[in-house]
């Protein structure tokens, strides 16, 4: 197990350190953060089949086009959608009678990794994606871009913990505690609560849902003055029974021990 040594005039060892001394105070003390996920990292697959390859890319290409359009939209570069897999792929059917295969045609797909930073957009980036073609959605993996810095924060307030623990048990005899001596930490533990994501493109159909997007962004003002909403609030809306997307929070902990001398 990993551990970090902080050694003040000279080097202290492993045992060293786990062994107990004199004049000193072992303090153990726990810390963690929680904090909301700002990036959620998962594939996107654009797909199509035809009897005959070429066609089957010409029936593609316009997806192809779409999907790009939308990274643009929402600001995303190269690194955050990179190409990971372009196939053109057989179809074959097999025969029950003898046991042999036909071929049927051909699948052209291209799938993305894609890493979107914005949560608050991420629904309708889902939904942007699904109209402009997308077929699957990978697992969302969702995570936090800062953890690095996150882990310093914890740790720092580990120490801070423990110091405030050594004071008050050498203040009971009227003493103080000095620099510590050693300090040694756990690696950093990342709990990620259980996200709910449910994307249901299965009864999916764009244009039905277009079409009810349409009828309720055109709704008469009611007498009391709410408005219809708006299209791009409309069609969120509509896609509510296609996507459920509830973030969990990422919890991040950190334990240390710290050896405090006792000083005059």
């Amino acid at each position: 197990m990993k551990r970090l040594f902080i050694t003040l005039g000279f080097a202290l060892s492993l045992a060293t350190a786990a062994t107990y001394q004199e004049n000193a105070i072992n303090v153990k003390a726990e810390e963690s953060l929680r904090v909301k996920p700002d990036q959620a990292v998962f594939s996107v697959r654009i797909s199509a089949n035809h009897a005959q390859a070429d066609s089957a890319i010409l029936q593609v290409k316009p997806a192809f086009e779409a999907v790009a359009k939308v990274f643009a939209k929402y600001k995303l570069d190269a690194q955050s959608a990179v190409v990971k897999e372009m196939t053109i792929r057989s179809l074959y059917e097999g025969r029950p009678m003898d046991g042999g295969r036909d071929l049927k045609g051909y699948e052209v797909s291209r799938r993305y990794e894609v890493r979107f930073r914005d949560m608050a957009k991420l629904s309708a980036f889902l939904v942007d994606l699904r109209l402009a073609g997308a077929t699957d959605f990978g697992e969302i993996e969702f995570s936090h871009t800062r953890l690095d810095s996150l882990q310093q924060v914890v740790l720092n307030k580990a120490l801070v913990k423990s110091r405030q623990i050594a004071q008050g048990i050498a203040a009971v005899s009227g003493q103080r505690v000095g620099v510590p001596s050693v300090v040694s930490n756990e690696p950093v533990q990342e709990f990620s609560y259980e996200n709910r994501v449910r994307i249901d493109l299965g009864s999916f159909d764009a244009e039905l849902l277009r079409g009810k997007a349409l009828m309720m962004s055109s709704m008469p003002r009611s007498a009391g003055g709410g408005g219809a909403p708006s299209p791009e609030m409309a069609q969120l809306a509509a896609l509510q029974q296609f996507f459920q997307i509830d973030i969990a929070d990422i919890e991040v902990k950190n334990q240390v021990w710290v050896t405090y001398p006792i000083v005059k």
